[in-house]
């Protein structure tokens, strides 16, 4: 195959036929430049402008392939021949070159994905005591999605708690996060607009959160102790083997994924997680493999409800945030509520956990 060759027989047709290249290039449907190119042998015709060369300039294909007459119009050449396996090379390494294409993107975009998960959840345990009050029931969760702080305070000394103000120390600045009027606080914080953390002091403990408790005349303040449990630094998850003595078995129980939550849930690192919409609210759900937590959270409008509780419990715990201000917040025990607790109950079991969690 001459591409020289083929160019000077299409030129010399078209000025037999007395055409310009605009004309010729305006009839097989390109630019004037291209069709320049054709003619001077830099570019070969692709095999449709072949099939209109052939029509307007009165030679068979195959001749414009060979570049000159013949004796036979419809010969099958070499030259033909010599096209299809330039074709069909040119075809191997177009789908070469797309293969690598999309195995570095894709190798791109999992390094990305990667890099950009890495180590970004956490999960803490939440301690702190004075002499007259203990910080139990604390778990603080990080993830670029959300951030959820949740403890409550006991009384050593039977003191009544009358408020209690949350701050974030850092560069020993103390920067208000929120105060309530109850011995709990339970705090969902979403990143953007009016957030309370911010995820990268919180990543690199660049602070610590200090707590006022206020009883009657007494006012005490604590330092919160974080102890991380859980980050997402595996990359390969290992299942924990028995520890063996000559005497003595112990194994370290599993606990067993609900079928509903391990078929419909998404997992990422520990959690399980499922969020929809429904009429005017939305609801996040949440299983924690490890712990065995399943929790809920409900968004409407400015009001946020949060069900939390241990499978196979027999407690969980409520609580109820209008304008990020928290008007409710008990354990409950089922055993033993009353009416409106009962009611709180109902609605949990039957709208997430019969929904989710029963057989």
């Amino acid at each position: 195959m001459n591409k020289e060759d083929v160019g000077q027989f299409i030129k010399n047709l078209r000025e037999e036929k007395g055409m310009t290249q605009e004309e010729l290039a305006k009839a097989i449907y390109c630019s004037r430049s291209n069709l320049a190119h054709i003619e001077s042998g830099r570019v070969f015709p692709s095999h449709d402008k072949i099939v209109l060369l052939s029509s307007i300039l009165g030679v068979s294909e195959m001749e414009i392939y060979s570049g000159r007459k013949l004796q036979n119009p419809n010969e099958v050449t070499p030259s033909f021949f010599e096209y299809v396996k330039h074709l069909k090379s040119k075809t191997k390494k177009y789908m070469i070159v797309s293969i690598f294409v999309i195995v570095i993107s894709i190798v791109l975009f999992l390094s990305y994905y990667f890099l950009s998960s890495y180590n970004t959840i956490k999960m803490y345990k939440v301690s702190g005591e004075t002499d007259n009050f203990i910080v139990n029931v604390g778990t603080l969760l990080v993830s670029k999605d959300k951030i959820i702080l949740t403890f409550s305070v006991d009384s050593k000394n039977d003191l009544e708690i009358t408020s209690m103000s949350l701050n974030y120390i850092k560069d020993n600045n103390p920067n208000f996060v929120v105060s309530h009027t109850s011995s709990f606080i339970y705090i969902v914080d979403s990143y953007g607009y009016n957030e309370y953390f911010n995820y990268d002091d919180l990543q690199k403990n660049k602070g610590y959160f200090s707590l006022d408790i206020f009883s009657n005349d007494i006012k005490d303040t604590l330092e919160l102790n974080l102890e991380q449990v859980y980050d997402n630094k595996k990359i390969v998850i290992k299942k924990t083997l028995p520890i063996r003595d000559d005497t003595t078995t112990y194994e370290t129980p599993v606990k067993e994924v609900p079928l509903k939550i391990a078929e419909n849930f998404n997992y990422k690192q520990g959690i399980y997680s499922y969020s929809f919409k429904e009429d005017d609210k939305a609801v996040d759900v949440y299983y924690y493999k490890e712990d065995g937590i399943f929790m809920v959270n409900e968004f409407q409008e400015t009001t946020i409800k949060t069900w939390q509780t241990f499978l196979g419990e027999k407690d969980f715990h409520y609580s109820l945030s209008v304008d990020k201000e928290l008007i409710y917040s008990d354990y409950i025990k089922i055993d033993n509520m009353n009416y409106e607790e009962s009611k709180i109950y109902d609605y949990f079991k039957v709208n997430y956990i019969d929904k989710y969690v029963g057989d």
